[in-house]
């Protein structure tokens, strides 16, 4: 066959070939009218929505829902009539993952032998054995309950990360406990050491064990709430950026403080290792205080504040180290991020502050007191 002959030949067989895959490409699939070709229809089953059973609609494990016979709480069920291979395999491996994440749970559980409600979010863990809560008028179950507090936490997770830039890799978790025997089982068992008041035990991923303990006040919604923000914001500021083994007391506590007044207008959660007497700066308006503190120059000095550990800080220091961040916090919002990333990579509050802000320790004290003179008067 000469040359140019089999060339055109060619041609018009890869020309006609071409032509026949567009045509195929333009007919139109087969769907199916049931339903509409998604291979997927709603499920029937009445105990599966997390719309009514957990009445939190951002994405969440929970294994309440997730142990719905009918679906796990996909809210989908394969098509009867086209039953799409595709669907079916995709929904199939869906139903497992949340069938296995309910088993995990179940198997973290069993050596406390307590029954939780376990709730996951992006950010935290909820293990709740309350087996009532009331919140105003409303008294609810162990699972709204849960995912109530899990909320909460949440929303701290999201005024933390505005504050400081920054939030954990890894999530954090919170054991409710129905009481101080619950509360002494889950920290033998889980920690190592058994405690009837609150517990938190810090790292990248860390935990907290409370319970709402009416000699602290917080058989109360409010009380419990406040309690709960507290040691939710410890937990982000001790995870975030960096774990330090002994983070400066008067940041980890200054900022669980700030949450709380921010949040509820006053304090309510205190951490002691060992149990303090009680004083007028417990219950007080600290803002009050603070200011009359500055006014009449009686104040605490900055550096020494800032030097102490955990079992030195008196209620009194503790509302220093709030106003310390408080200040830090709202004169300069973007510094503050800065200093909070030094704070947890390098723990030295004096290189910290002057690298974020360009102060020294004796020139933040001066600036400090002038901001306060000035943002806490009352009329």
């Amino acid at each position: 066959m000469p040359l140019r002959l089999f060339i055109a030949s060619t041609l018009c067989l890869l020309l006609s070939v071409g032509a026949a895959d567009l045509a195929a490409q333009n007919i139109p699939k087969l769907s199916c009218g049931t339903c509409k070709a998604t291979g997927y229809l709603p499920c029937p089953g009445k105990d599966h929505d997390p719309k009514k059973m957990c009445g939190l609609t951002t994405p969440h494990d929970c294994d309440v829902v997730y142990r719905a016979p009918c679906c796990n709480g996909t809210l989908k069920k394969l098509c009867d009539k086209c039953k799409d291979p595709a669907a079916a395999a995709a929904l199939e491996a869906d139903r497992n993952e949340r069938a296995q994440w309910v088993q995990r749970q179940a198997d973290f559980g069993k050596d406390t032998a307590i029954q939780f409600v376990n709730v996951e979010t992006e950010h935290f863990i909820a293990r709740w054995s309350i087996p009532r809560w009331r919140i105003g008028q409303e008294t609810l179950g162990r699972n709204k309950a849960s995912h109530v507090f899990i909320k909460r936490c949440e929303e701290v997770a999201t005024k933390f990360e505005k504050l400081t830039g920054s939030l954990p890799v890894q999530k954090q978790a919170i054991y409710f406990t129905d009481s101080g025997e619950e509360n002494m089982k889950v920290t033998l068992v889980k920690m190592g050491g058994g405690r009837k008041s609150t517990f938190r035990f810090y790292g990248l991923a860390g935990q907290v064990v409370q319970w709402p303990d009416p000699i602290g006040g917080m058989d109360t919604d409010e009380g419990y709430h406040a309690h709960t923000v507290h040691n939710a914001a410890h937990l982000l500021t001790q995870a975030s950026v960096a774990y330090q083994m002994k983070l400066a007391a008067w940041l980890d506590e200054g900022l669980a403080h700030w949450f709380e007044r921010e949040m509820f207008g006053k304090q309510r959660t205190y951490c002691f290792h060992e149990v303090q007497a009680k004083d007028a700066w417990q219950d007080a308006d600290w803002k009050k205080k603070m200011y009359g503190e500055v006014f009449g120059k009686d104040e605490d000095n900055f550096a020494s504040v800032t030097a102490m550990d955990l079992d030195r800080l008196t209620y009194r220091h503790r509302a220093h180290a709030w106003c310390f961040v408080d200040y830090l916090a709202k004169s300069a919002p973007e510094k503050f991020k800065t200093f909070f990333t030094l704070m947890k990579r390098k723990n030295d509050t004096k290189e910290a502050l002057d690298e974020a802000y360009g102060l020294s320790m004796a020139k933040f004290h001066e600036e400090w007191r002038a901001w306060v003179l000035k943002n806490y008067v009352t009329k």
